[in-house]
């Protein structure tokens, strides 16, 4: 419950781009995504339970971004893909 109560406030600043999607997923994409497939059938429980369909929206709307963004994009970790890295 926790967890989603932080991905949700995550999900809603990227909607009102406060900040960038591509920061959320390098930082808590994949967080994000394990999250939302274990929490989305407790989840749509809760909103039939108590007429909320608002119920985690913004999980589920930023958990939806990531993956339209990795399908696009791909996805590599990021000890791969920024090996090169130095300061």
């Amino acid at each position: 419950m926790d967890f989603g109560v932080r991905l949700e406030t995550a999900g809603y600043m990227v909607f009102r781009r406060i900040v960038k999607l591509d920061m959320v997923d390098d930082l808590i994409g994949g967080v994000t995504l394990v999250f939302w497939s274990r929490a989305k059938a407790w989840a749509e429980r809760i909103r039939i339970q108590t007429g909320n369909p608002k119920y985690f929206e913004w999980c589920e709307w930023l958990a939806e971004r990531i993956t339209e963004r990795r399908v696009k994009l791909g996805h590599e970790p990021a000890p791969t893909r920024d090996a090169a890295w130095r300061e």
